[in-house]
């Protein structure tokens, strides 16, 4: 069953830079990777990495904010568990600081087996640089209705 989840996150990266090249923005936004931590018993250590591509944007000036629909898409392990979260959510951005919430499906697996299940993500993302490749670093927080692949991340990552 690999080679599925191995298809099905091809297939949402590709439908992702088509439909964002076709918005009118890059193929993705932004990339990270880190360390996750699973909230839940056993292997509590493991490994992150997403993808995110930003399909509109506008700004809030009276919030003073900027704000953004996005889709994502992560791979997180933990021990023998692992889940790929893809995401539908938006972005809030003031300064170098933003905020985003995401909910949508997670293809996951766990000892008893594998499902799709509903996922969420909530973020804090704080800009270390500027210029054209800032560097970022992120905590975020990834919730699964299979509580066996929920837990929190943190990230380093670039911005396109």
């Amino acid at each position: 069953m690999n080679w599925a989840r191995t298809a099905i996150l091809a297939t949402v990266m590709g439908g992702t830079g088509v439909a964002s090249a076709q918005l009118g923005v890059g193929p993705l936004s932004s990339v990270r990777g880190g360390v996750f931590f699973g909230t839940n018993g056993g292997s509590r250590t493991g490994w992150a990495v997403g993808a995110d591509t930003k399909f509109v944007g506008l700004k809030l000036p009276f919030l003073g904010v900027g704000a953004s629909l996005e889709g994502s898409v992560d791979y997180y392990q933990v021990g023998s568990n692992h889940n790929i979260p893809v995401l539908l959510g938006a972005r809030f951005t003031q300064g170098m600081t933003s905020f985003g919430i995401g909910a949508g499906v997670g293809f996951s697996h766990v000892s008893s087996g594998e499902s799709v299940d509903f996922n969420m993500a909530f973020s804090v993302r704080q800009s270390l640089s500027k210029g054209p490749l800032p560097l970022f670093l992120e905590g975020r927080y990834y919730y699964s209705s299979r509580n066996a692949v929920s837990g929190i991340a943190l990230m380093l990552g670039l911005r396109f």
